[in-house]
Parts: C-alpha cells; structure tokens; sequence
C-alpha cells in the first residue's frame, strides 16, 4: 500500500482561511452563522438610524459586524451567493450602480413614505437595471461580438444572416 501524502492547497486564500475557526486564535463564537445574520442586521439598521445616531454608534457597532461578515464570507463558501437570484443581481449590479442616483430621486419626487423609502429605492433600482439589462447592455453586447466577427446584420436582428445575405453585402 502507498503510503498517504498530504495534498497542498492551491489556492492560498484557502489555506489561510480554511481553518480559522479551528485555531486558537480567534473566538469559535465569531463563526456561528447566526452572527452574519445579526451584523447585517445591525449594519443595516444603523444605516438607516438617524445623522447623529449614525455619528455616535453607527461606526463604533458597524465596524466590528463588517469584519465579523468579511471574516465568515472569507473562512466560509456562502452557498446562499451561488442560487440563480444571487447570480442575476450579480450580473444586473453594474446597472444598479449607475441607475441607483436615478431611482432614489424617483422615490424622492413620488413622495413615498419613509418607512418604505430604502426598500422602494430598491426595488426601483433593481427594476431599472433590469429594463436596462435587456434594453439596452445585451443589445448592445450582441451588436459589439458582431462588430467583432465583422458582420454589423447578424447583431441587429439577433440572428445568423443567411449566405444569400452575405453574399449581397459583399
């Protein structure tokens, strides 16, 4: 029989981080799953607390709850990153980013309660991007692998011309 050699990770994240909560070093309590929830909780909570509450405690309790996240989000595959929801906003957030100035003054100009404001500013950021998504950066991406591929025809109508086609262009 062979004798049992240990694999090296490849990965050097991985070995840093595999096993943290397994070191002496840190507090097994800052690996309980639970706690990622409450920090979020937290940091989202004080985000929406009031300027001088926000001064006050806001940094002082927000600090520590982002490193507990980092820390787990790190040490840990959050499987809840890799369902197909996670994955649309993953690939809609470059249009959330720059439509979100556009929804916020949008719920703004709507007068929408401020209980529901952050949620509504959400839900309007997320929608935009979406409709923007398909209207407007698939398009466009379509149109640019064509400009690549050399034919502008096939981009346009989102389809293969037809060599009776191409022969006609040419």
């Amino acid at each position: 029989m062979a004798p049992q050699i240990k694999r090296s990770v490849a990965d050097p994240r991985e070995r840093l981080f595999s096993n943290l909560h397994r070191r002496k070093k840190l507090p097994r309590f800052l690996f309980q799953p639970w706690l990622a929830v409450v920090s979020l909780l937290a940091v989202v909570g004080f985000a929406q607390a009031g300027r001088q509450t926000m001064m006050l405690w806001g940094f002082v309790i927000s600090i520590p709850c982002l490193a507990v996240i980092l820390l787990q989000a790190v040490a840990y595959e959050w499987r809840f990153l890799e369902n197909p929801v996670a994955r649309f906003l993953g690939r809609i957030s470059y249009s959330i980013y720059l439509w979100h100035i556009v929804a916020i003054t949008a719920v703004r100009y709507l007068h929408v309660p401020a209980s529901i404001q952050s949620a509504a500013v959400i839900f309007a950021a997320v929608g935009i991007a979406t409709m923007s998504h398909f209207a407007i950066e698939r398009p466009a991406l379509r149109l640019a692998a064509a400009l690549q591929q050399g034919g502008v025809h096939s981009a346009s109508q989102g389809v293969e011309p037809s060599p009776q086609a191409a022969a006609k262009a040419t």
